[in-house]
């Protein structure tokens, strides 16, 4: 994105976007701790074929992700535009919007890395959708 950006916004406005964009990725840690403990046990329980047990245990790591990203995301979206000069310099102000479409882009990345360990395990990609979808509608959102 940041090759694109340059000939709209210039170097020193990627420069911004890009020191935003790292603030921004703060929640990456989240998903990648599920990840590198969910896509074993999930890997187990594909391979014995308990499916069941596979989507409750996608379900939980996506509420937990959620639980501990949301409100993550949510502080740099607010704190984003007061903070990033106080780390980088005064000249780096970025809009609020900005970080508001990082904040949500990551934690939907997020979601979206969960939830495709399951076609990666089953060895699909267009027709395993239906599998992703399915895991989806699983999480009750209610509780989330």
């Amino acid at each position: 994105d940041r090759f694109l950006l340059v000939r709209w916004i210039g170097l020193d406005g990627v420069a911004v976007y890009a020191a935003a964009v790292s603030l921004c990725a703060i929640p990456v840690v989240f998903y990648s701790v599920l990840g590198f403990t969910l896509f074993p046990v999930l890997a187990r329980h594909w391979s014995t074929r308990q499916f069941d047990e596979a989507a409750r245990l996608v379900s939980q790591a996506l509420r937990v992700y959620l639980f501990l990203c949301l409100p993550v995301a949510l502080a740099i979206v607010l704190a984003g535009p007061w903070a990033l000069p106080l780390l980088a310099t005064a000249d780096y102000r970025a809009a609020p919007g900005v970080f508001a479409w990082l904040g949500l882009s990551v934690t939907a990345f997020g979601v979206y890395q969960i939830l495709i360990y399951a076609l990666l395990l089953d060895g699909r990609s267009v027709p395993g959708a239906r599998g992703l979808i399915r895991f989806a509608v699983d999480v009750d959102p209610v509780s989330i």
